[in-house]
């Protein structure tokens, strides 16, 4: 369902350290190797198969600690 799942691996990267081509945007492929895929789907608010900075920032900001480790929160404070 809708509800977050309580065993999702915590984000501990930054969207920089995600974003492995320097897109701008964290692809399905760039996200299933790391600790956001469980994530995804959630971040990835218009469906477009891919997790811009704003998505990305705003699913933070949004759960916070529920989702992210402190170095993810951090990492988003001074970007």
């Amino acid at each position: 369902g809708s509800e977050m799942c309580k065993e999702t691996d915590k984000i501990e990267s930054s969207f920089a350290s995600l974003d492995n081509d320097s897109n701008g945007y964290i692809s399905v492929v760039e996200g299933n190797d790391d600790d956001i895929s469980n994530h995804f789907g959630y971040m990835d608010k218009n469906e477009d198969k891919r997790i811009s900075k704003n998505e990305f920032m705003g699913y933070i900001n949004k759960y916070g600690k529920s989702v992210a480790e402190d170095e993810a929160l951090e990492s988003i404070k001074h970007s």
